[in-house]
């Protein structure tokens, strides 16, 4: 997955149509969710982000020129304007991104703007708008005395009231802390600390994305109000106070459920890299192998021209730099091991990192981390026990008894807290961690095996090449590399999301290439075109726009469900017979996109939306595109016939009351997955009212053909 927000600004820039990203057009942020997606963001973080900018402020941001007005006036921002540092009261105002001047007789009374003097550690530019109007800023004291702290019922405040009566207290306290740690009164300063987070009832999440470095975001209260007083992903000024609370050594906890769910990501938990290259040889339009070097290594990849499916596997790997996880090269026995050992430390140290960061009191979560880390160490014995022996039955067993423990791990990560109320901090985690998992179990069995650190491979989350195994390393003479085949694994955790079905489609060969019907308006030739034709329903029901739709006409959508139909019954005339099918899909989709529209912030959906019948619509007819999207895949007769990737998915059940997980592997070839329909995953509404779904895709890969069981209500 890639995070570089360097990467994903050059991307979507070449997106849009003015190469300019805006996070206030819906139209581009639906551009946003699409380079996301092919960076191999997941659904959750994908909505995580995009919902917190669609709620980004109202307001307009000024204009460059005034901008540089502001700059040669020396103004600084105060909350709710513009003012000198060492004035009170503000003297203008950003309206809707234009630089007003206020009339201080009327505006500084309606907002009670007063700013103090500026705290003695360094702040943001905006930073003012976390102190409290009235607040007067105290002298700091050489005890650990909190006698100071005012009583708040914290659990009745809004955000803005956090921000008015604790956030003041926050940075006094934080001035304490540091003139304590200065006299050397740490027992002392980390007694001031427990008293403000436990009087306050004060949380955070952790962040651990490099991009994130020195950000931070301080919860109040058991309803998690922002500190700040307003919604914002972290920044550095709250950062900073927290760098001076915890330099006492006390802690401010993690909120439950605010620890990233990337954390445990190859790309967070392996953080060297090591730079690849590739370049292909062509012949006739065609290829017939790609040259790979990663670090040291390097490899030649062959393609078959006349096999399709041969050819789309090398296609996957495009020419240029690639990036990887450096946990080592895994060419050799020795060098496997070296991998495994690196990346088991790797996950015990992010472990550590995770356990420091939850609450003392947290024993189940904190339980957890230590058990991980452990069973990091045994995979490291049973690693090193494996080189140590000679026969075939031996290394199988220690092999066997890795793959277990590995299955183990995630299954800890899955268990059900035992507390009332209490939460697994880990369990949003597995399907990242399951990344890691699958190159190190391939790497135990002795396969070459290696961890793309970027979204290159849209299709693969490890790389593994067939033809080296635990007994051989093939290296030409001239040093330049054994030929091999590409096998990329895609990692999913109970499925995942299908979020990549249009790169599922292109990377997959069919078995009808020759039928010939109208999709959207063209002639479509083959299954793969008829797939092509339904995916750019999405683009037609959420145009790029920044405004909301206008309602789709009866006439719009009564074409729209005759061209989708038209495909349905084009692969399975025999439903024709049968409208107790539709009946059940219809209604599917009408329960779906009600559950769905309902979660919706209601006062955009009334005064800026399309309207909730409309919207309603629209999106049972997206369902219903969704669902015809995956019976054409899912063809038995006539859909996808192999795959250019595998896909290894980890499976939790249950079983005594204790989780447990297995993998279900498929090659493309001898066994493969299929679309399975999975509608209730979620919209999101900007500020203009332009309502999306979350996840473009509303499907999950599945093991079993779904396409079955409406087959089966044929009569």
């Amino acid at each position: 997955m890639i995070t570089d927000l360097n990467q994903i600004l050059v991307e979507w820039s070449y997106r849009t149509s003015d190469g300019k990203p805006d996070v206030n057009n819906s139209a581009k942020l639906i551009l946003l969710e699409k380079v996301l997606d092919d960076f191999g963001w997941s659904r959750e973080a994908r909505a995580e982000l995009l919902g917190t900018l669609m709620e980004a402020p109202e307001n307009k941001p000024l204009s460059k020129q005034d901008r540089e007005k502001i700059k040669k006036m020396g103004l600084i921002w105060k909350g709710q304007g513009y003012g000198k540092e060492n004035e009170k009261g503000i003297s203008f105002k950003n309206d809707n991104g234009k630089l007003v001047k206020v009339d201080k007789d009327t505006d500084d009374k309606k907002d009670g703007e007063k700013l103090d003097e500026p705290s003695e550690f360094d702040r943001d530019a905006d930073s003012n708008k976390g102190v409290s109007p009235d607040y007067e800023r105290p002298k700091s004291s050489d005890d650990g005395d909190d006698s100071d702290m005012p009583d708040v019922d914290v659990d009745k405040l809004d955000h803005k009231g956090a921000r008015a009566e604790v956030y003041p207290v926050i940075e006094k306290t934080a001035q304490k802390v540091e003139k304590l740690m200065s006299d050397g009164k740490q027992k002392e300063a980390q007694n001031l600390v427990k008293s403000l987070v436990k009087k306050y009832k004060l949380s955070k999440p952790l962040y651990l994305q490099p991009e994130k470095e020195g950000k931070e975001k301080i919860y109040v209260g058991s309803n998690y109000r922002y500190a700040w007083g307003s919604k914002n992903e972290g920044n550095k000024a709250q950062g900073k106070l927290v760098a001076m609370i915890e330099k006492s050594g006390a802690t401010i906890p993690v909120r439950p459920g605010g620890i990233s769910r990337v954390a445990l990501s190859p790309q967070q938990v392996h953080t060297k890299r090591k730079v690849g290259t590739v370049k292909t040889n062509m012949e006739d339009g065609k290829i017939l192998s790609k040259e790979v070097t990663i670090g040291k290594r390097s490899f030649t990849l062959k393609s078959d021209p006349n096999d399709p499916l041969s050819q789309m596997k090398l296609e996957t790997l495009p020419d240029g730099e690639v990036e990887f996880c450096d946990i080592n090269s895994a060419d050799t026995p020795e060098g496997r091991t070296e991998c495994i050992v690196n990346a088991t430390n790797n996950m015990a140290d992010m472990f550590t990192k995770l356990e420091n960061n939850i609450s003392e009191e947290d024993e189940f979560n904190r339980g957890i981390a230590k058990k991980v880390k452990q069973d990091m160490l045994l995979l490291q014995k049973l690693e090193n026990q494996k080189s140590k022996v000679s026969s075939d039955e031996e290394k199988e067993k220690l092999q066997s008894e890795f793959y277990e423990k590995c299955l183990d791990v995630l299954a800890e990560t899955k268990q059900n807290n035992p507390t009332k109320g209490g939460s697994n901090e880990y369990t949003m985690m597995t399907a990242y961690m399951a990344e890691t998992v699958e190159a190190i179990v391939l790497l135990n069995r002795g396969v070459e095996t290696y961890i793309p650190s970027s979204a290159n491979f849209k299709t693969s989350d490890v790389l593994s090449l067939r033809g080296s195994d635990i007994d051989q390393t093939a290296v030409s003479v001239d040093g330049r590399g054994a030929e091999y085949t590409i096998e990329g694994s895609s990692v999913k955790f109970a499925g995942g999301g299908a979020s990549q079905m249009p790169n599922k489609n292109q990377n997959s060969t069919y078995k009808d290439n020759d039928v010939s019907i109208t999709v959207g308006g063209k002639e479509r030739k083959g299954t793969l075109d008829v797939l092509n034709g339904l995916t750019e329903y999405y683009g037609k029901l959420f145009p790029e726009s920044d405004e909301a739709p206008k309602p789709l006409t009866d006439d719009e959508l009564k074409k729209a469900n005759e061209d989708n139909l038209n495909s349905l019954y084009e692969y399975y005339p025999e439903f024709k017979d049968n409208p107790k099918i539709l009946e059940e899909v219809m209604s599917k989709c009408k329960n779906a996109s009600e559950k769905q529209l309902a979660r919706l912030n209601k006062t955009r959906m009334k005064e800026k939306s399309e309207g909730l019948e409309n919207a309603q619509k629209r999106f049972e007819l997206y369902h219903l595109n969704q669902w015809v999207a995956g019976m054409v895949y899912n063809h038995p007769e006539r859909g996808m016939k192999s795959q250019s990737y595998s896909n290894s998915d980890y499976v939790v059940g249950s079983k005594g009351g204790k989780k447990y997980v297995k993998r279900v592997h498929s090659n493309g070839t001898d066994s493969v997955v299929y679309h399975g329909w999975d509608p209730d995953q979620g919209y999101s509404i900007s500020k203009n009212g332009k309502i999306i779904p979350t996840n473009v895709y509303s499907s999950r890969m599945k093991h079993n053909n779904p396409a079955d069981y409406w087959m089966k209500k044929v009569k």
